[in-house]
């Protein structure tokens, strides 16, 4: 028996490997295993955050916009009221919140589409010149409570734009 076993040992095609292949060959498996999972998980997170800044790059767009037209609807409501004489400084600060106000809507750059869409430029336009021109305080808060609405809708659905969803850097 001891002599099949010394003749099958000797007939062997193979050298024997070397002891030290096996664990070099199993952590070199594992290292490239852990880089490619390292990898997709830091890809993942990549996008995920950047979906998350987008997002609150997009509130903070929809809450400055609120706040720029609430400031000028504030100043027009009260420089406007009925008997009051305006002076240079009223009527430099009239100009001043409705600048603003048409200043903020343009300049908007994750939301453009969004304003863009709900027609919000022209809607604010259209308040504002038409309480210039007839005093309707009634109608232009009618106005301005569609226009708040329309934004706070658009920026509750919160979602990222199709077109920045396939933008990759």
């Amino acid at each position: 028996m001891i002599a099949e076993i010394a003749t099958i040992y000797r007939c062997s095609p193979q050298p024997a490997a070397p002891i030290w292949i096996d664990p070099v060959i199993t952590g070199g498996i594992g290292l490239l295993g852990t880089c490619i999972g390292a990898g997709l998980v830091y890809l993942s997170t990549r996008k995920i955050q950047h979906d998350q800044w987008l997002r609150d790059s997009r509130k903070t767009e929809f809450s400055e916009l609120l706040k720029a037209l609430s400031q000028s609807y504030g100043v027009m409501i009260s420089l406007r009221t009925p008997g009051r004489l305006l002076d240079g400084h009223d009527l430099r600060n009239l100009e001043e919140a409705e600048a603003s106000a048409l200043r903020t809507i343009r300049d908007r750059i994750f939301i453009a589409d969004d304003v863009a869409r709900d027609n919000i430029l022209e809607l604010w336009t259209n308040a504002s010149k038409t309480f210039d021109d007839c005093r309707d305080f009634a109608k232009f808060r009618a106005s301005y409570n569609l226009i708040n609405e329309v934004i706070v809708k658009a920026a509750m659905q919160n979602s990222v734009p199709r077109r920045w969803r396939k933008h990759k850097k």
